[in-house]
């Protein structure tokens, strides 16, 4: 490949001189002289119109916002269906009573059969006390997993909204 060096016009760098000069070497046809009216961009922008630059601008944009669309778009409006819905509370919400009467239910029974082993029967003023106080706790209780459950998809759409939790995991 010929260079000019400093003494023929030239820096002695090829790459630099055929840039500054318009020179493509292997041929002899100048790059600079090229007709610009037939030249456009990808985007089928002609390079002569005054509006080229801002044309060019939108096209680009216009390219991003639909790959974004098409990629990106989809694991958004999951993460926001989370978000809204909670996925957590759709069944939960309506298993807490079951749960809680289920346990209450079966702690009672375990008192009255500990209190049978000793022989003990309690009377109907202790029975109606006991199952009163039961029956506070065991709404205390269910308050108390509602509340929790709450707290929690609180959490969750905290770390969903500002990708602390990784929803798209499906197992592993």
């Amino acid at each position: 490949m010929p260079t000019r060096d400093k003494y023929e016009g030239g820096s002695g760098n090829p790459v630099h001189d055929a840039y500054t000069k318009g020179i493509t070497y292997g041929s002899d046809r100048n790059v600079a002289s090229a007709d610009p009216a037939n030249t456009t961009n990808s985007f089928g922008i002609n390079s002569t119109d005054k509006n080229y630059a801002s044309k060019t601008r939108a096209a680009i944009t216009r390219e991003q916002w639909e790959d974004y669309k098409a990629r990106f778009q989809p694991y958004e409006d999951r993460l926001a269906a989370i978000y809204n819905n909670g996925g957590l509370l759709e069944g939960e919400a309506e298993r807490i009573p079951e749960a809680v009467n289920q346990s209450f239910s079966t702690m009672r029974g375990i008192a009255d059969r500990n209190l049978s082993r000793y022989g003990i029967t309690p009377t109907s003023d202790q029975s109606v006390s006991r199952d009163r106080m039961a029956g506070l706790d065991q709404v205390l209780a269910q308050v108390d997993a509602q509340n929790n459950l709450m707290a929690t998809a609180d959490q969750r759409k905290d770390k969903i909204m500002t990708g602390g939790i990784d929803t798209m995991n499906t197992g592993g």
